[in-house]
């Protein structure tokens, strides 16, 4: 039985017109429309979120949770930067650069293990033996073997194994004689096609080379006779291949930046459209276009291709000047595209970091703040909804704080937010996100000291408004969930990023029931 009172969210329709079928009454059929289709409790419920927390042993690489917890992995690389992440078919994550150790395990030179599962750091062999070896991409085969490439010589100590090695779960192997690679401090990109064939970009040295996976032989599918050669070289949808780099002429083809290659031909024709060179990485979204980081003379951007020409999505700047799109890494489980780089804006936002995820519409930040003035140059997301981001700083980085919030109702329920500006100065707000629910408000907005800003959710009165200045909805950014940012029956993860770790941020809301037999 009903023991409370309930709150039911409705607009009057009819019913009071003055209809009247005798002398002592008055006949009111009275309609009401409900835009939310709940039993509200009257009463609210609340809780405190956590702006910010701190991660320490943030060196060259952090990892964020699928309930979107920023910690450490061990106490990360050391003596070098991570360019390359992977997962293999056994979950195990890969992780490569030019570090001379990782996470104090010996003989992690350049490469190494982490099983997200017990969390243990494990070193593969003997790893990179040779002072300045570097990983530049890790790629996993049909059978689950880890290929590595990059400035490689006698990786686990095997004289073949330069430049591209093989790891086959308990020892390295040499993979023929591979063209050399040179030194570079930036991710290369690598890849298999549907053959079990593997392709790589030997980048300065113009020649895309291929493996037979029948034939246990090397063969240059690729000759970049003017440029500097490629950067990348990827599976397309259709299961063919796509290079970008800094490209004219390709095997006697004339492209610019892009080409694509027919794995059953052999030939290579154009991508459709002039992008600016080079092209420093490339990846294909959920919708099939292909994206590319274009560096330009003033400017990087995001591209698009659509077909038919380059789509130009946005500026990425490093202060006044050019920043730098060292990477590029879609979404497993999602549509959206991840940037990464040292550029310190993205369309005249500021970011707490050099990473945004294109989600369509706009770019929007990644809440975390890394040690220092950080490179990013890999990032990666897993199967399970994690990422692993790979950068050139170590120390303590500043990333979302996390908090647990239980609706006790059995409907969803849409919450309103209240912000309270810093104890002095100002405090930026990054974005807020429900894991749980994957809904996410994304925020350019500024806090000054003594600002109150509410965040109201509720259908049928969403407001975004500061005692300050009154109406601030024009610093929700596009990409946010505002029109249905709600909390789920049971827990809900809330993460939030603020510069500032004096803002103060309260959730309120009145738990939601399907039924009256569900109120208390």
């Amino acid at each position: 039985m009903l023991s409370s009172e309930t709150r039911h969210i409705a607009k009057y329709e009819s019913g009071f017109s003055g209809t009247t079928d005798n002398q002592h009454a008055e006949n009111v059929p009275v309609t009401f429309t409900s835009y939310l289709p709940n039993i509200l409790s009257d009463g609210e419920s609340g809780g405190a979120l956590d702006v910010q927390d701190s991660v320490s042993n943030a060196n060259r690489i952090v990892l964020r949770s699928p309930a979107g917890v920023w910690s450490a992995i061990g106490t990360g690389a050391v003596g070098g930067n991570v360019y390359a992440i992977a997962q293999g078919l056994n979950g195990i994550y890969y992780i490569g650069g030019d570090f001379t150790s990782f996470g104090g395990v010996a003989n992690t030179r350049a490469i190494v293990q982490y099983n997200p599962v017990t969390a243990t750091i494990s070193a593969m062999g003997t790893g990179g033996t040779t002072a300045g070896d570097t990983v530049n991409d890790i790629q996993i085969a049909p059978n689950g073997d880890v290929w590595i490439i990059g400035a490689l010589t006698n990786v686990g100590g095997v004289a073949a194994a330069d430049y591209v090695a093989r790891w086959d779960g308990s020892a390295w192997n040499g993979v023929g004689v591979p063209t050399a690679i040179p030194v570079l401090a930036a991710p290369l990109q690598s890849c298999f096609d549907l053959n079990g064939n593997f392709y790589y970009p030997t980048w300065t040295n113009t020649t895309i080379r291929k493996w037979d996976a029948v034939g246990l032989a090397w063969s240059t599918i690729g000759n970049i006779t003017v440029g500097t050669g490629a950067r990348s070289i990827i599976r397309a949808p259709s299961g063919n291949l796509t290079a970008g780099g800094s490209i004219a002429i390709i095997s006697a083809v004339a492209v610019t930046s892009a080409a694509n290659y027919n794995v059953s031909t052999g030939v290579w024709t154009a991508v459709a459209g002039t992008a600016a060179s080079p092209i420093l990485a490339i990846v294909y979204g959920a919708n099939g276009m292909l994206y590319a980081g274009l560096t330009a003379m003033s400017d990087s951007v995001l591209g698009m291709n659509n077909g038919t020409q380059w789509v130009k999505l946005g500026n990425l700047n490093l202060g006044g000047g050019a920043g730098s799109a060292a990477g590029i890494a879609a979404q497993v489980n999602g549509p959206g595209i991840y940037v990464t780089g040292d550029f310190t804006t993205t369309n005249g936002v500021t970011l707490p970091d050099s990473v945004a995820l294109w989600t369509g519409g706009a770019f929007v930040p990644l809440d975390v703040d890394l040690p220092g003035t950080a490179t990013v140059y890999a990032l990666r997301t897993f199967r399970d909804g994690s990422i692993a981001v790979g950068f050139s700083t170590s120390g303590t980085a500043t990333a979302a704080g996390t908090a647990t919030i239980t609706n006790p109702g059995t409907a969803r329920s849409f919450p309103t937010i209240v912000l309270n500006g810093p104890s002095s100065a100002t405090g930026r707000i990054y974005s807020i996100i429900n894991t749980t629910t994957g809904r996410a408000i994304y925020l350019n907005l500024t806090l000054n000291a003594g600002e109150t800003a509410r965040l109201v959710f509720t259908p049928d009165n969403i407001s975004f408004t500061s005692d300050f200045v009154g109406n601030i909805a024009s610093t929700i950014m596009q990409g946010s969930s505002t029109a249905d940012f709600f909390l789920q029956p049971g827990a809900n993860s809330i993460t939030m990023l603020s510069a500032s770790s004096t803002v103060t941020a309260t959730i309120y809301y009145r738990p939601g029931y399907v039924s009256l037999d569900d109120a208390p």
